[in-house]
């Protein structure tokens, strides 16, 4: 599941910079980045889920200065060093355009969560950790009926959140409270490693089809008028997008074997390295494969698998070193 959903980051943001970006709207090869940007907005809700599933299921005793101890090295560390580094990547960029950034304006955007465009989710994870050890607390005496009105109604709340910023425009500036978006997701991943929904494959696959369907038709008809109302489709809350995370984590939970044999436990142990280097990947590899003017449907898959295996080689290489493999 880790190793589908870092791939799956990897596709969103090539076929959002490589295809949506550099592309007319409305446009064949615009649709077709569109289409892939789409199918793969699962990828985080499924990536905290599976770590509401790991985390808030953990029979392991901890207390809270050990558990934090544990976070800061995993998630902490990496995130101001990263921070550092795609600032200073930032500034080079800026430089090959010939327009100039002002240090203070990176500093202001690392102090919003904003110091590169995929950082966020460390910052947003961090907050989750943070409150781990009490959610715990809360898993350990709610029935399974407790907690799922918890997720309906946090996800109603957040529905409500989401229709309001669409019509108004009016979105939370501060950073720390991106979190609160994804508590339930980190409570879906509990419920449903633990209470199972006993579903068929065929069902579960039916259902994914048909939301998928309706969630991009939804999605790209608004999108082609005005786009005031396309984030209801499109969101991470939105209800498309709700139930397609949720059929890929039931379908990734039903597999029987690891995808690439006894090897996936170790390939996964490079996830987070991935999705930390990926959008430099993304950047210098983007450069070269534009020059070769390819259709979208061959570029963004090529570009994906390229930059997803550099990042991942990147990793390794990093991991193979004692005063590095923190970093990763």
């Amino acid at each position: 599941m880790r190793l589908l959903a870092a791939f799956t980051v990897v596709l969103t943001h090539v076929a959002a910079i490589l295809g949506m970006q550099r592309n007319e709207f409305g446009s064949t090869d615009w649709w077709v980045a569109s289409g892939f940007h789409f199918s793969s907005r699962w990828c985080v809700p499924v990536w905290v889920m599976l770590s509401g599933a790991l985390l808030l299921g953990s029979s392991k005793v901890e207390s809270l200065r050990e558990f934090y101890a544990r976070r800061a090295s995993r998630v902490v560390l990496p995130l101001l060093v990263w921070s550092f580094v795609y600032s200073i990547w930032t500034f080079f960029i800026a430089h090959l355009k010939g327009t100039p950034l002002h240090i203070e304006e990176q500093i202001l955007r690392c102090l919003n969560g904003n110091s590169y465009y995929h950082l966020w989710y460390l910052y947003m994870v961090a907050f989750l950790y943070l409150f781990t050890p009490f959610f715990r607390m809360i898993v350990r005496q709610a029935s399974s009926r407790h907690l799922l009105f918890f997720i309906v109604v946090g996800f109603i709340f957040q529905e409500a959140n989401l229709v309001y910023d669409t019509i108004t425009g009016v979105k939370p500036n501060l950073f720390i409270n991106g979190f609160l978006v994804f508590v339930p997701y980190y409570f879906l991943g509990y419920l449903l490693r633990r209470h199972l929904l006993r579903l068929k494959m065929s069902a579960i696959f039916i259902f994914l089809f048909s939301v998928s369907v309706a969630g991009f038709l939804g999605w790209s008809y608004f999108s082609s008028h005005g786009g005031k109302l396309s984030n209801l489709f499109y969101s991470y809350v939105s209800l498309p997008v709700i139930g397609i995370s949720i059929s890929v984590f039931l379908l990734c939970d039903r597999l029987k074997k690891p995808l690439f044999g006894p090897r996936t436990s170790s390939f996964a142990q490079a996830t987070l390295g991935i999705y930390l280097i990926h959008a430099i990947a993304l950047d210098v590899i983007g450069r070269l494969l534009f020059g070769l003017k390819l259709s979208a449907i061959l570029l963004i898959p090529l570009a994906t698998i390229a930059v997803f295996l550099v990042s991942g080689i990147s990793t390794m290489i990093l991991q193979r070193f004692k005063s590095l493999r923190w970093m990763v």
